[in-house]
C-alpha cells in the first residue's frame, strides 16, 4: 500500500513510517521537521532561511509539492491545524491533497479545537489551564476560539 503521512508532531509520523516500512508499505513523509526538532521527511517543507524570505518559502514549498503527494492509497493528516497559518491556502491545499489521493485521514495529534472545546468539560483533568498559565503564558488560545472550532470541523 502507498501511504502518505502529511505533517510531523514529535515523530509520530517518522516511528509509524519504520513500523509500515517494515510491514512492506510504501509510505512517504511530507513534513516541515515539527520546528526546532528538525525530524526528518522525504518531501520537506522547511527552509534554511531566514526571516521573512522563510515564513514564504515555508509557505510556498507545500504548495509546490503537491504534484509529489498525489496517486497515495491513504494519506494520514497529523491534525487539523498542520498547515492552518496566514497567508495559506488552507482550503485549497486540504481540497488538492482529498482530491488526488483515494482515502484521507486525520489525526488530532497536539492541538486540536474539539479537543479544547469537548476536553475542558469531559475531563477530569486536562491540561488546558497549565497550557494556559505556565507555557502559552496568556489568558486565551486560538485552538480555544470559535473560528479554531469551525475550520476543525469543515
Amino acid at each position: 500500500m502507498k501511504i502518505l503521512l502529511l505533517g510531523e508532531f514529535s515523530a509520530l509520523h517518522k516511528n509509524l513510517k519504520e513500523g509500515l516500512v517494515e510491514l512492506g508499505h510504501d509510505v512517504t513523509i511530507a513534513a516541515s521537521g515539527d520546528g526546532f526538532k528538525r525530524i526528518p521527511a522525504d518531501i520537506s517543507f522547511e527552509s534554511n532561511l531566514s526571516g521573512i524570505l522563510g515564513k514564504v518559502q515555508r509557505r510556498i514549498l507545500p504548495l509546490l509539492s503537491l504534484s509529489e503527494m498525489r496517486d497515495f492509497d491513504v494519506v494520514q493528516l497529523i491534525n487539523p491545524f498542520a498547515f492552518n497559518c496566514k497567508l495559506f491556502p488552507t482550503r485549497f491545499f486540504y481540497q488538492k491533497i482529498k482530491n488526488n489521493n483515494k482515502k484521507l485521514f486525520m489525526l488530532a495529534a497536539g492541538d486540536d479545537a474539539f479537543f479544547w472545546r469537548h476536553g475542558r468539560v469531559r475531563l477530569a483533568y486536562g491540561p488546558f489551564d497549565d497550557f494556559l498559565k505556565y507555557d502559552h503564558q496568556e489568558e486565551s488560545f486560538y485552538m480555544n476560539t470559535d473560528e479554531a472550532y469551525r475550520f476543525n470541523s469543515e
